[in-house]
């Protein structure tokens, strides 16, 4: 029988009829009353559990009033049908215990009633309830597997990756981008108190400039920090079941039934071979799901001495029976060779049991076995699709989790450019203004306090673009009406600390604010790496625009005076590469034959500046 609903009402109904009418074990007479309402039950029992249930024990009522006797298996079938799908449809419990309670107390009650009878009654009755339980229960776990299947397909890996790039973001501010600002903090407090004095010395302003030093150096450890790819986090295993644990649970009931059992019975030694069978019978349910080859092995060789000792009272064999649903279960849907083979094996030694009392006994157990088949065939639909879906959700969820990390890492990387874009070259500008100040504070102490205080404010634009939460550092601001004056005022700064440099920028340069913060970019780390690694080089700056493209040079005829110790790791022209690479365009640096050297940047204009000036040609 299955609880699942692919089972015709049709078939249902009518294998219900016939059970009852051929169990009645009486002449026609008003006793066969009960079989239209135990049909009406099973019709109402998929959609409707209260009714069928009340069905269920009015029929059951009418047979110990008819005066039907103990142990009939008129009401096995139908009690099966009912009270599975009671457990297996109704939202609540209440009416499938309510139906367990209507059904069993008059059954214990046919031919006298004794609590032995009630416990009986309660055990076979209630276990059908159980088992409708367990397959509402298995097929609600398949049902949340594929609805977290389904919502894990439909995610965006991009929504979801976006509250672990804010808090990256928020983490990078609270910790490296705090230090940085510290360090750059004291440094311009060192400035303030050089400019205090009157007539500071070159050892002092010397001193300056090593502090100055390690703020570039702290600088280049944050960023390599965050250009470092994080380390994965080991995937978390999957929670390990424990099927021994419900087996132990099982035997334990098993035993207790056992004990029960035989307490009643009077003369343990005359009960020896039942003794026997039942402990055989609870080992092989404590290793049920553990070992089921092995348990099927076990229960056949305890029920076998039963078949040649049979014990007087029916219901001693309710425990074998229990046994024998709850392996075939199990065996219904191993993948072992041996498995089908201890199938046949164990249901020859419990039919040749049921033989021994006649055709109730032999119906009774060859029930017991196809329904357990059957259920357990039901059950492992449920399981098969949930496994199966689980499966699909751990691909889709270290899917996600794979886009997250790479989201999180380009948000990492995107902070390092543009911290490094936002203070690179204040920071340069201001260990260049002090190595200048420390060079001229003896010679002439005017030009070195005007050095002292352009360092003052580089160092004031480094610490507030140091900040990645800042609008600052998004380049808010920058578009293309203001590119080229924000270019000439890099150069005039630049230009103003000594470098020999001259521009020669396009009157117009049509760009979009993304293109216009790249090129601005490009020529603001080329000039930086220049006043660096070329000391005393010409340099010149040229931004053209040429066919579709907007085009970026900045080229310098070579260092003429000595290189000081290089600072910054060569991070900047990484983070160029990138910049330019994601808009599709083209980036080169390197020497030029002359011993200077040359960045260039190749980067498409937007498709509306292009339409625009096809319409101005034509």
């Amino acid at each position: 029988m299955r609880f699942d609903g692919s089972v015709e009402p049709t078939v249902t109904v009518v294998v219900t009829g016939t059970w009852a009418t051929l169990f009645l074990g009486e002449p026609f007479g008003p006793a066969y009353a009960v079989v239209p309402v135990l049909m009406l039950a099973a019709h109402f029992a998929p959609a409707r559990s209260l009714p069928a249930v009340l069905l269920l024990g009015v029929a059951s009522l009418a047979a110990l009033s008819f005066g039907l006797p103990y142990g009939g298996l008129e009401l096995v079938v139908p009690s099966g049908v009912v009270l599975g799908w009671a457990g297996r449809a109704a939202p609540t419990p209440w009416p499938g215990l309510l139906g367990v309670g209507l059904v069993a107390v008059p059954a214990a009650c046919r031919d006298g009633f004794t609590p032995g009878k009630l416990t009986v009654c309660l055990l076979v009755f209630g276990t059908m309830w159980v088992l409708g339980r367990v397959v509402r229960h298995r097929v609600r776990a398949s049902e949340r597997a594929v609805a977290e299947e389904h919502h894990l397909a439909t995610t965006d890996p991009g929504h979801l990756a976006g509250p672990h790039t804010q808090a990256e973001r928020r983490r990078v501010a609270d910790s490296a981008a705090r230090q940085l600002r510290q360090a750059v903090a004291d440094l311009l407090a060192d400035i303030d108190a050089l400019l205090r004095l009157d007539a500071p010395t070159r050892e002092q302003v010397g001193r300056v400039r090593r502090r100055g030093a390690e703020t570039v150096e702290e600088l280049r450890r944050m960023l390599l920090l965050l250009r470092s790819e994080p380390a994965p986090a080991p995937p978390e295993p999957a929670p390990a079941p424990h099927p021994w644990r419900g087996d132990l649970l099982l035997a334990a009931a098993a035993a207790l039934i056992a004990g029960l059992t035989l307490w009643r019975m009077p003369g343990w030694v005359d009960h020896r071979w039942l003794l026997l069978t039942d402990t055989g019978v609870i080992l092989a349910l404590a290793l049920r799901r553990t070992a089921p080859l092995g348990a099927a092995l076990v229960l056949a060789g305890a029920t076998a001495p039963l078949v040649a000792h049979p014990p007087a009272d029916p219901d001693a064999l309710l425990l074998v029976a229990l046994a024998d649903a709850a392996v075939v279960m199990t065996l219904a849907n191993h993948a072992g060779r041996g498995a089908p083979y201890l199938l046949v094996l164990v249901g020859a030694v419990s039919v040749a049991l049921g033989l021994r009392f006649d055709v109730d006994g032999t119906a009774f157990i060859t029930v017991t076995l196809l329904l357990s088949f059957a259920v357990g065939r039901a059950w492992d639909q449920p399981d098969q699709i949930r496994q199966r879906a689980q499966a699909r959700s751990m691909l889709l969820q270290a899917k996600l989790a794979r886009a997250t990390a790479e989201a999180v890492y380009e948000e990492r990387l995107r902070i390092a450019r543009d911290l490094h874009d936002a203070t690179g070259h204040a920071v340069g500008v201001l260990l260049m203004q002090l190595s200048a100040a420390e060079a001229q504070v003896e010679t002439d102490p005017a030009k070195a306090r005007v050095a002292l205080e352009t360092a003052r404010a580089a160092g004031e634009q480094a610490r507030i673009a140091s900040n990645p939460l800042l609008p600052a550092l998004g380049d808010d601001g920058l578009d293309a009406a203001s590119l080229r004056p924000e270019l000439l005022a890099l150069v005039d700064q630049w230009r103003s600390s000594g470098m020999a440099v001259t521009a020669e920028l396009a009157e117009e340069l049509p760009a979009s604010p993304e293109l216009a913060v790249t090129c601005y970019r490009v020529v603001q780390e080329a000039l930086t790496n220049c006043a660096k690694h070329a000391p005393g080089a010409v340099v010149r700056v040229g931004v053209s625009v040429v066919g579709r493209h907007l085009f970026v040079e900045v080229e310098d005829t070579g260092a003429t005076s000595p290189i000081a110790s290089a600072h910054g790791g060569g991070l900047g022209l990484p983070g160029l590469r990138e910049r330019v690479g994601a808009g599709a365009g083209h980036f080169v640096a390197g020497p030029t034959g002359d011993g200077g050297h040359r960045v260039s940047a190749r980067l498409p204009l937007p498709l509306q500046t292009r339409t625009h000036e096809s319409r101005s040609r034509s």
